[in-house]
């Protein structure tokens, strides 16, 4: 996209509907490409410390580095020392969990599990 090589990740949800995220890396810094408005938003900064805030392309939704000591439990095991980011958007306020070295984990809506990492 615009000379630019993403990562295509597939979400498919609870209700059957699928959507597609686009996200590239570049110099510690992970952008994700927001099709409806044809700009990046960045999702993180390896330079972002805790507390930091910071908002997305469109300006409406918000997200901050909650720790980098998160934990997570899920149906298949517990993860510790995770990068927690909260974000609040249009549809809800989740926080995404990732593993250093992984990636992305699980998150929750409103603090109660929306999604993980399946071993299938």
């Amino acid at each position: 996209i615009d000379g630019k090589t993403y990562y295509e990740f597939k979400q498919e949800w609870q209700d059957k509907n699928i959507s597609m995220l686009y996200m590239r890396e570049e110099n510690g810094v992970v952008y994700q490409y927001e099709e409806s408005l044809k700009k990046e938003t960045i999702r993180y900064d390896s330079k972002f410390t805790e507390g930091y805030s910071w908002k997305s392309a469109k300006g409406k939704d918000s997200y901050k580095i909650i720790s980098y000591h998160g934990e997570l439990r899920t149906p298949y095991c517990e993860y510790k020392n995770l990068l927690v980011i909260e974000a609040n958007v249009s549809f809800g306020k989740f926080k995404f969990y990732y593993l250093k070295g992984h990636g992305y984990i699980g998150a929750t809506k409103d603090d109660k599990p929306a999604s993980c990492l399946t071993p299938e």
